[in-house]
């Protein structure tokens, strides 16, 4: 089974340390943990080798059979190719992985103090029995943190319970289906969004999305989100079955290229508000709002609008609504348009791979400021009839639950095929936690927020890579997520020239 590396889960939040003695048991099992998990590693990728190099010998014609007996039983009958051994001439670098455990068995480790990786043995003849050597990982795992618990008293409750919680909702990785990191990563920051897993893992919300045949990205996700959430750590899901059901949607998904992350992020939002809709009748007609009446009956009647078009679950965690404004210059005169917006791309300023460092306000500031609009743009004011230059200002009406923001490092170049696009490599300095309110329309309008996502692009537009930074939504942890690898990380650094999605929740 595919997968890479994982962190374990640490730290004060989880275990409720009360004292050193406390923390330095906790410290002693999870170094174990990681040291067993490499020798996991190292034996899972000897055996990777030796099935490629098992591929190469069934394409140069070699004689490939089980043996008469051992770990897998006896005949000749043929094995799976994860499962079967060399009757001779074996490539070097296959390996054979032998387990054993201690003479009082599996329940025996539970009652041992330390583990060591010596529960772990190999030898240099063909490699065999790796779903054992993944049983035996799998129990020094669970034993070294029953050891932990049985030591610290005083925590076994909470620790116990938080355990619990995390096997349930693991942290997995997302198997790479050629070029797809731009998805992997989007879909990583997705899963980091408690109430979104909470509303495709419940039958009776979405009942509707299964009846409807039509609604195949959304059956897909939820099954999706549901064996990620399903899945223990250090496993990796594979996102064909969504990304097939993705390009059947649209087609520019498929092939081998490289995409962009946020525009496959939109993609998504929009045919996941669509597919669950709770507006299952015949909708309005379209129609051009009046624009009269105070600026906040405007707004009420656009968001009224909006709401009879569109009421799903997206809406809900991401839906905004920004306002825009214009004043004429020759008569004062100020006009409004609202539009609802599922995320904000902000403009970063400075240009080139050399930009020197800017401040995610900076940005803000630059999304909101006041643009002018010369009368060779064709402005005419509703009001006194004349076309004038005019100021055209962008705020924030209503803020969502989980605001998402794109910083736009990608633009148009030059005249050159192979120039047509740059990207501005600035570091972008952010907070984990952000007041919105100078952007805002309302000061009542909670404006306080807290980063829990980020999609980084490393890279040129020519050679470039996708990968996420994640706060489990469960555990309160950092996690990098680098499509099948998976680490535990610190908090992201506030300073950087790769973030490129924002993920802030609202506190």
């Amino acid at each position: 089974e595919e997968g890479g590396t994982v962190g374990m889960v640490g730290g004060d939040s989880e275990y409720g340390y009360h004292n050193t003695r406390t923390r330095a048991a906790h410290a002693q099992n999870d170094a174990i943990i990681h040291k067993t998990f490499e020798e996991y590693t190292r034996l899972r990728e000897g055996i990777r080798e030796a099935e490629l190099a098992e591929q190469r010998r069934d394409k140069l014609g070699g004689s490939l059979t089980s043996t008469s007996s051992g770990a897998y039983g006896s005949g000749s009958s043929p094995l799976s190719l994860r499962d079967r051994e060399y009757v001779s001439s074996s490539p070097p670098e296959a390996r054979r992985v032998q387990t054993r455990t201690s003479s009082q068995g599996l329940s025996g480790l539970r009652s041992r103090s330390t583990y060591t990786t010596s529960d772990l043995k190999t030898t240099s003849s063909a490699y065999g029995n790796f779903p054992k050597t993944r049983e035996v990982y799998s129990s020094l795992t669970s034993a070294a943190r029953r050891s932990s618990s049985d030591r610290t008293k005083g925590t076994a409750t909470s620790s116990a319970s938080s355990q619990k919680e995390l096997d349930k909702k693991a942290c997995v990785g997302l198997s790479n289906l050629g070029n797809t990191c731009f998805m992997n990563s989007i879909l990583q920051c997705l899963f980091g969004v408690k109430e979104l897993g909470e509303f495709f893992s419940d039958d009776v919300e979405t009942g509707q999305i299964v009846r409807n045949r039509e609604n195949k990205v959304a059956k897909a996700f939820q099954e999706l989100v549901r064996k990620v959430l399903g899945s223990d750590i250090g496993s990796v899901v594979s996102p064909s079955g969504f990304h097939e059901k993705v390009k059947m949607k649209d087609r520019k998904w498929g092939g081998m290229r490289q995409h962009d992350s946020q525009e496959f992020l939109q993609f998504l939002l929009n045919v996941l508000r669509e597919q669950c809709n709770r507006i299952a009748e015949k909708k309005p007609k379209y129609k051009e709002l009046d624009g009269k009446g105070s600026q906040e009956d405007q707004a009420h009647e656009a968001l009224k609008y909006y709401k009879s078009w569109h009421d799903s679950v997206i809406d809900d965690i991401f839906g905004g609504l920004l306002e825009s404004s214009i004043t004429c210059d020759n008569c004062n005169h100020i006009s409004y348009c609202f539009d609802p917006f599922l995320d904000l791309s902000v403009p970063v300023p400075g240009s080139g791979m050399n930009s020197s460092s800017v401040n995610l306000h900076d940005c803000l500031s630059k999304f909101t400021e006041k643009e002018k609009l010369e009368d060779i743009e064709g402005y005419k004011c509703e009001k006194c009839k004349k076309q004038s230059t005019a100021c055209k200002k962008l705020t924030v009406y209503k803020m969502p639950r989980v605001v998402i923001l794109h910083l736009k490092r990608f633009s148009g170049g030059g005249f050159s095929r192979f120039s047509r696009f740059s990207k501005n490599s600035a570091r972008v300095s952010f907070q984990m936690e952000l007041d919105f309110g100078r952007y805002c329309y309302s000061s009542s309008e909670p404006s306080r927020y807290r980063l829990f996502a980020i999609s980084h692009h490393s890279g040129s537009l020519t050679g470039g890579h996708y990968y996420a930074e994640v706060e489990n939504a469960y555990d309160g942890c950092w996690y990098n997520f680098n499509d099948s690898m998976v680490t535990n990380c610190r908090q992201p650094d506030t300073s950087s020239s790769t973030a490129y999605v924002l993920f802030y929740r609202r506190i």
